[in-house]
């Protein structure tokens, strides 16, 4: 399951006590305290997934820079240890640090956001004037699993949703929908999730304000159950987290979306079966109404119904630059297996003690394109880790002496703080002593902040690193 949307949720709502909110040109600043924030709300947070780290993202300071005299106020009470004798760049340096440190997170809700193009899309798989295809979901097309998906949680809806979800779910846009909601929870195309992500937040908090988290993030859970549904029951389970985030989120959200993102239709007949509505005979239909009322005029036929015209191609080189952009692979099963290593590698994280404020930054130096699973090593396994003199035993290991420290994501020098240089690392050996889970990952290619303060050193990653942070479990071997 994508780390971005998870099944535990969070509460629905959040107290902006703490919490700066601002208007700025682009649209609301939100910054405040992230101890606080529901899980369903860090997909959406500057500075996190597409966008790159926070300390790299000109946006946010632009934004920052944006504040007026009130919103610069505000921002006070939030950075901590800033008075009032700090001038307005140096509050923006601090709360750029606490931004990159973990200990704020900030948040844009955009003003305005332009149309969309449409992705091309999964196609159907069978006649789409069946209820559902043949056989099984996992023989079915994904945008197949999504439409099933939308089409039962409509009975799951409050009742005063339930009508105006059945309007809107006309067969043409529950198969346009489908297609964007499959993009948005996959991280497909590059781009079109982050813009769709755009679209939902500004329309969904103007409406609900801070529980249009909670609400995307269980609109996204239910569709990223969609895409990989078995069976009918995981079907049903995708429609019960779905309608969650509709509820929560209410239709027009939805609306909102599929005019952003999809062309007049011109009128297409609803997919999700009507209720009948009660019938009276024409001798009591005629005695009910007052002589003089004229007959009612009779509804013009409906077009007829076919399949929903393909969305245009997008232009290859336009798609190319987003994939590189948003660091997407434009592969719909390679950016769903990046989802699900994300989710191990986040719940690992969690289980060995690794405050939640870390974790994104440990996340940085993972390659989510490799292989990322958990391992146990047995006793007596050797290791090797690059340290600083006199630093710490750290939580990454190498299975490979040969290894150089750029390969495996860090700089090959360190500040000794007892002697105050910069010296070269040196590769100690350490063995387990007894048996201890890991988490295998290939390192990423990352510029090295952290080894020596002021300084960014490039690295190229590719290699096996091995995470634990028990340490009592490691013993060091002397060279």
């Amino acid at each position: 399951m994508p780390d971005s949307f998870i099944s535990g949720g969070g509460p629905a709502g959040l107290s902006m006590a703490d919490w700066m909110d601002a208007e700025i040109p682009e649209g609301r600043l939100l910054i405040g305290p992230t101890h606080g924030i529901p899980a369903g709300m860090r997909r959406y947070a500057l500075g996190g997934g597409a966008s790159g780290p926070i300390w790299r993202d000109a946006r946010v300071i632009r934004y920052l820079q944006g504040l007026d005299a009130i919103g610069r106020l505000r921002l006070r009470h939030v950075v901590q240890g800033v008075d009032f004798r700090v001038s307005d760049t140096q509050l923006i340096d601090q709360a750029m640090r606490d931004l990159a440190m973990g200990s704020l997170s900030a948040f844009l809700i955009p003003r305005a956001v332009a149309p969309l193009s449409p992705p091309p899309v999964d196609p159907p798989r069978h006649d789409q004037g069946d209820e559902d295809p043949p056989g099984q979901p996992a023989q079915w097309s994904v945008t197949d699993r999504v439409v099933a998906t939308l089409r039962r949680c409509v009975p799951l809806l409050p009742r005063d949703m339930q009508q105006a979800a059945k309007s809107v779910f006309t067969r043409e846009t529950l198969y346009w929908l489908a297609g964007f909601l499959v993009v948005w929870a996959g991280g497909h195309l590059a781009g079109y999730g982050e813009a769709i992500d755009l679209i939902l937040l500004g329309v969904g908090y103007a409406m609900v304000g801070w529980s249009v988290f909670q609400g995307l993030n269980d609109l996204g859970h239910g569709i990223a159950l969609a895409t990989t549904a078995k069976t009918q029951h995981d079907l049903d389970e995708a429609a019960r987290r779905t309608a969650a985030g509709l509820t929560i989120l209410t239709i027009n959200a939805i609306i909102a979306l599929i005019a952003k993102v999809k062309p007049a239709s011109g009128g297409r007949k609803s997919m999700v079966a009507e209720e009948p509505q009660p019938t009276v005979s024409s001798f009591d239909s005629l005695s009910a109404q007052p002589k003089s009322a004229a007959p009612e005029p009779k509804p013009p036929p409906e077009p007829e119904v076919g399949p929903p015209p393909k969305a245009p191609i997008p232009d290859p080189g336009r798609r190319a630059y987003l994939n590189e952009k948003f660091g997407r692979t434009g592969d719909l099963n390679q950016d769903i297996n990046i989802r699900g290593r994300q989710e191990t590698a986040t719940n690992f994280f969690k289980a060995q003690g690794v405050p939640e404020q870390n974790i994104s930054s440990y996340m940085t130096g993972i390659d989510f394109t490799k292989p990322v699973d958990v391992q146990t090593l047995n006793s007596g396994k050797t290791l090797y880790q690059y340290q600083t003199p006199g630093a710490p035993q750290g939580n990454w290991y190498s299975p490979n002496p040969s290894v150089q420290p750029t390969e495996l994501g860090i700089s090959p020098l360190g500040f000794n703080r007892a002697t105050q240089t910069i010296e070269p690392k040196v590769l100690n050996t350490y063995t387990t002593t007894q048996p201890v889970s890991v988490l295998r990952s290939t390192s990423a290619a990352v510029d090295d902040f952290w080894s020596v303060k002021g300084q960014s050193f490039p690295t190229e990653g590719g290699a096996t690193q091995l995470f634990s942070t028990q340490k009592s479990a490691f013993n060091s071997t002397p060279q």
